[in-house]
């Protein structure tokens, strides 16, 4: 009974600070947390350059790029929004690669924040740019951008960097016109 008396008075001690009075149960936070963004949120990678004055937008790219472009846009944007790109190598290539995770391997992160100049006042479309730069050639292999807007996850991008190649085919077949 002696061992069972300390118990009892812990036992008691916790129970007096419980109530079923509303006044007595603690609300969740009413902070200043955001909701997080549900509007449609558009991802066009493009390494930017281009003979003529168009931008080719591709998710396939030599591997002799040192630099992607993100041009991103949200629907329903608000000056202050922060967007936050995180450029990840997915290994499919080589999963044995150093520091690859199931995530992949974070290769980059670049961030902008939408100012009231940078979007549209008629249609509330806000935009801007990632950019992953490298000083040397990326490696082929799959990659991923994940688009984040004040911290919650709203966009994935895949694309792939493909070897280049050595020579041209020789002997090619003509193309045939049916």
């Amino acid at each position: 009974m002696k061992n069972l008396s300390p118990l009892l008075l812990i036992l008691g001690i916790a129970l007096s600070g419980c109530s079923d009075d509303p006044a007595n149960i603690e609300a969740p936070y009413a902070g200043d947390i955001q909701n997080p963004y549900t509007g449609k949120v558009s991802v066009a990678l493009t390494s930017g350059q281009s003979s003529s004055d168009r931008i080719k937008l591709r998710n396939i790219f030599p591997n002799k790029e040192t630099r992607i472009i993100a041009i991103v846009q949200l629907e329903n944007a608000t000056p202050g929004m922060k967007v936050t790109g995180e450029w990840a190598r997915l290994g499919t290539l080589q999963p044995n690669a150093p520091g690859q995770t199931p995530e992949g391997i974070l290769i980059g992160k670049a961030d902008f924040t939408l100012m009231e100049d940078s979007i549209n006042p008629e249609t509330s479309i806000g935009s801007g740019k990632l950019q992953l730069t490298s000083t040397d050639t990326l490696p082929p292999d799959s990659y991923l951008l994940r688009v984040f807007i004040d911290g919650t996850l709203v966009r994935t991008s895949g694309f792939v960097l493909i070897p280049r190649p050595k020579q041209k085919a020789v002997n090619t077949p003509p193309a045939v016109n049916y």
